[in-house]
Order: structure tokens, then C-alpha cells, then sequence
């Protein structure tokens, strides 16, 4: 997983902010909150869906294996547990939480199959998973990023995939197989559509931060390339005069449940 040192507060102005449109979808999956269950949200970034689930009654627990994440989220949100771990080796006992939500998590591990099974091994019988990811389906805000490199003459630099004897479909039926395969039941996969609301400065903070595919393009760039994406950027985006940008999202949300 990409290491977002030094970048944890411009990911909260912007991306967290996109992410943060799953998280009521994700409760009302997650079932009843109340303090005798334990929830782990694994990825927890600046802790907003640990928050949230801490408002809903449950007992929580915040994973992330960024340093700088885990610093945030505890100052965000003070008397919520915060830790360091990686989503391929938790640090519990089998069938330890009742429920585990990874939002927009797994389809940045280098082994999507190994952290599955890590999670299933997690979450007691009787309780639940709930995760998101992106899909492949280029939405939005993808094409955003490519109209400012293809204006400033910028070429993106070259994606990485997972070997495919790692890899999974980014899609419905893929998702939902890689649950079940993990050992998960009762596994309810669907699309996930709302609307990312954000100022222009914000979500640019995070290109000049180097986060996502974006800010690494922005980053390899020398000083007369990141000046012409900056000037793309701005030139692109002031032609909303509301002064804030609403970009249509799509992910894939599934639950699932470990049955024994």
C-alpha cells in the first residue's frame, strides 16, 4: 500500500472527503451499534468511518499503517482507539470483532486474497464485513485528471496491476467471489452512486501533494510540467462559477456475513 507520510492532512481535505460518501451505506450494513459490539475499521485514514460507528454506540477500534494517518485520527477524534497495523497481519486473536468495514481498502493491498482471508479470520461467527472499493469504471474525476494532462501535454505515468493470480474483476460479481472465496457468506455486492462535493483548492492540494495516480504523475513532472498542470487545473475548473465542483461517484459496496 502507497505510504502517505507527510500527506495525511491534504488526503483530508480532499480524497477523504470523496470516501466519506460510502460511510452511511456502510453503517446501515454494519447493523445496530451498541457498546458490547466491537468494530474494527481496517484503513482507517483520518478515522472517518471510526467516528462515525463510535456515534452509532459501538465499541471501536482504528487500523492504519500509516503513522501519520493514525496522528490525525487521534487528534480528530480523541477517545477513539487508534493503532499501526497492516490489513495482511492484524494484531488479534481469531473471531475477535463483531463487525470489520474497510472502506476503500482492499483494492490497494498487493494481495487482495491473503487480506480477505486475514479479515475473515478476524470477525467472530455471527458477525458481519463491510467493505468498498472503486471499480473500474472510469468516472468523473478520472476524466478530469485526463483532460488536464492531455492540456498540458502531460503523459500519465504507467499504472501497476496485480500479477492476475492476485488480482480480482473490479465489479459486482468479482468482488462478491472474492468474499465468498474467503470463506464469507450471505455476500451482498452492489453499485454505490453519489455526489463528491468539493472546492477546486482543495482537491488540488492533493495533486501537490503526490496522492493518488494523479499526484504522482504531478510529481515526476519537472517545474515547467507541474506549471502547466497547474495552469490546466485552473483553467478547466473556473468554468464552474458555483466555485465548487460536484463530480457523480461510483464504487461497489458488499456485505457479508462469517456464518461459523
Amino acid at each position: 500500500m502507497r505510504a502517505w507520510e507527510n500527506s495525511a492532512a491534504a488526503y483530508e481535505r480532499s480524497f477523504a472527503r470523496l470516501c466519506a460518501g460510502t460511510v452511511g451505506d456502510i453503517l446501515r450494513r454494519s447493523g445496530p451499534g451498541d457498546p458490547g459490539r466491537r468494530l474494527l475499521d481496517i484503513g482507517t485514514g483520518p478515522g472517518t468511518v471510526a467516528a462515525a460507528a463510535r456515534d452509532r454506540g459501538y465499541t471501536v477500534l482504528g487500523l492504519d499503517s500509516d503513522r501519520s494517518m493514525i496522528a490525525l485520527a487521534l487528534r480528530r477524534h480523541p477517545g477513539i482507539g487508534f493503532g499501526r497495523a497492516a490489513i495482511q497481519s492484524l494484531p488479534c486473536r481469531d473471531q475477535t470483532f463483531d463487525v470489520i468495514t474497510a472502506n476503500f481498502v482492499i483494492n490497494h493491498v498487493p494481495d487482495p486474497r491473503s487480506a480477505t482471508r486475514e479479515l475473515f479470520r478476524a470477525v467472530r461467527s455471527g458477525g458481519r464485513f463491510v467493505a468498498t472499493i472503486w471499480t473500474s469504471q472510469p468516472g468523473p474525476l478520472n476524466r478530469l485528471w485526463d483532460q488536464v494532462m492531455a492540456q498540458a501535454a502531460i503523459s500519465p505515468r504507467s499504472g501497476s496491476r496485480l500479477p492476475p493470480e492476485l488480482d480480482f474483476e473490479r465489479t459486482a460479481e468479482g468482488f462478491g467471489g472474492l468474499l465468498a472465496e474467503a470463506g464469507f457468506e450471505h455476500v451482498d455486492c452492489r453499485e454505490l452512486r453519489w455526489t463528491f462535493e468539493i472546492r477546486p483548492d482543495a482537491l488540488w492540494s492533493a495533486v501537490e501533494a503526490g496522492i493518488a495516480g494523479i499526484g504522482q504523475t504531478f510529481c515526476s513532472q519537472d517545474a515547467a510540467g507541474r506549471e502547466r498542470m497547474r495552469a490546466a487545473y485552473a483553467e478547466i475548473t473556473a468554468t464552474d462559477r458555483s466555485g465548487v465542483l460536484k463530480l457523480p461517484s461510483l464504487a461497489l459496496i458488499a456485505s457479508a456475513d462469517r456464518v461459523r
